[in-house]
């Protein structure tokens, strides 16, 4: 919540809160010196991100939702579905290869016995 707050209002309140709860064990991570702050700021950067996004974020975001009309969700569609099926394939694959394995790593060679020899003659 701290986080959130300081992206909402800024580094003013993040000095006015440290000065205000300097006491309070619960919010020592607000201290530059502590193991926890550099975590809360990486928090922070993010709420900020979120909450003010740059430009560039704003356009990929317009262009994933749709930007490019429907040629383009078509396209992504086709896209996304071709992939979807190649990884299903490879994951077949893998799963296949898997059972074989198994199933030959499953035979007792050593349990064979010789039965009969067979001789082939050459004419």
């Amino acid at each position: 919540l701290a986080a959130a707050t300081t992206a909402v209002a800024g580094r003013s309140f993040l000095s006015v809160l440290a000065q205000r709860e300097a006491r309070n064990p619960a919010f020592d991570f607000l201290k530059h010196t502590h193991a926890w702050f550099g975590y809360f700021m990486s928090l922070v950067g993010c709420y900020t991100q979120v909450l003010r996004p740059s430009e560039e974020a704003i356009a990929r975001l317009q262009e994933a939702a749709g930007g490019g009309g429907q040629a383009a969700l078509l396209r992504r569609a086709v896209h996304r579905l071709e992939h979807n099926r190649k990884e299903a394939a490879k994951k077949k694959a893998e799963e296949d290869d898997d059972a074989d394995r198994l199933a030959y790593q499953a035979i007792d060679w050593g349990d064979f016995v010789v039965v009969e020899t067979i001789d082939f003659v050459d004419d």
